[in-house]
């Protein structure tokens, strides 16, 4: 049987294994603030849908509340308030995931900062050894 020995692995055909991690948690960092900005959107999104369907509700309330179609005008209206909440949950449940995703990166920052600091020594050594390979 064949053993697999992680160092073997890491440092890739070019070893360049430590930049390739450095760089995907330099990266996560940049996908969190993508990911925040896109569930910001949404959020904004469903703020505006809430919006309409309580002027939607508005309109159907101040329709006829006479005659045959005086159910079907309560019922819009019913419906179209009750769509307007859930819309609104749905905004304020993502206005905290964005600020859920925000600490998240501010803590991944922190994380690369002092990763950075403390293997700065690594980093130049490997690229001290890449050099030395090429020349």
């Amino acid at each position: 049987m064949m053993t697999v020995d992680f160092n073997d692995y890491f440092w890739g055909e070019k070893n360049n294994g430590f930049d390739v991690l450095y760089h995907n948690m330099k990266f996560g960092l940049t996908a969190s603030k993508d990911f925040a900005e896109f569930i910001r959107e949404r959020s904004n999104i469903e703020e505006n849908n809430s919006k309409l369907l309580t002027k939607l509700a508005k309109q159907a309330s101040s329709c006829c509340s006479q005659g045959t179609f005086a159910p079907l005008w309560q019922v819009l209206k019913a419906s179209a308030e009750k769509l307007s909440v859930l819309h609104m949950q749905t905004m304020q449940k993502l206005a905290e995931l964005v600020k859920e995703v925000g600490k998240y990166a501010e803590e991944l920052h922190k994380k690369h900062k002092s990763v950075k600091e403390e293997e700065s020594g690594t980093l130049e050594v490997v690229q001290a050894m890449q050099n030395s390979w090429k020349g």
